[in-house]
């Protein structure tokens, strides 16, 4: 609820306790400050800016979410301000655990969350390299994502291509359940653990594996 809160709110609303950090949501003039939803936004986009600033190479940008911060991560990285992200990382990565995206926010508010073969999800669509969902069969909050898929990729989870300025792009998306163990703890899951070596670290061990052998072999 706190992140599905569309309201404006005029500072005089928050004098009678602590539902908005005024220091972080006041507008310029001081009379309207922003929901809390564009508040929290706003502070993973100052984040990753500050990685864009602070580091010295362009590495791979892996954004691990769960639950309700698994609708914070698609929708900022589905920002049209964010279109700097794949210039600055090399590539750019979404993991969600526990997701209420298909289940909850699809379901009941499909106006503003249409299917991600819509228009509205361009952004995130042509900003990803790879979308990794992990659910739980017995979770009631996550569960699998409505990922569209082309007819010859039903198993592998490919959301379908798009053109963008004459660049085409794909993102590799894929649902993994795990055991029976509710909507809590994902973190600290070995199977969850196992999913993330086995399709983040491990692919790229062996993409690096590949390169130095091609560099090898041209040597």
């Amino acid at each position: 609820i706190n992140h599905f809160f569309f309201r404006p709110t005029q500072i005089a609303d928050s004098l009678d306790g602590d539902e908005f950090d005024i220091r972080e949501t006041t507008l310029a003039d001081g009379a309207l400050f922003f929901s809390r939803r564009d508040a929290v936004h706003l502070r993973i986009k100052r984040l990753l800016a500050w990685f864009r600033d602070n580091l010295d190479s362009r590495t791979t940008l892996t954004i691990i979410s769960h639950s309700q911060g698994t609708m914070i991560g698609i929708e900022v990285l589905n920002d049209p301000e964010l279109a700097w992200l794949n210039s600055s990382f090399s590539s750019v990565r979404l993991v969600t655990m526990g997701s209420p995206f298909t289940h909850l926010y699809q379901h009941y508010f499909g106006h503003l969350y249409p299917s991600l073969d819509s228009e509205a999800w361009l952004p995130l669509r042509t900003r990803l390299d790879r979308w990794l969902n992990i659910y739980r069969r017995d979770d009631f909050v996550g569960t699998r994502i409505d990922f569209p898929m082309a007819s010859d990729e039903r198993d592998a989870g490919h959301i379908l291509p798009v053109t963008t300025l004459g660049v085409q792009s794909r993102c590799l998306c894929s649902n993994h359940a795990v055991g029976l163990r509710g909507h809590m703890n994902y973190w600290s899951d070995r199977d969850v653990l196992a999913i993330l070596h086995q399709e983040l670290l491990q692919v790229k061990k062996e993409a690096a594996d590949e390169q130095s052998l091609s560099i090898r072999r041209a040597a």
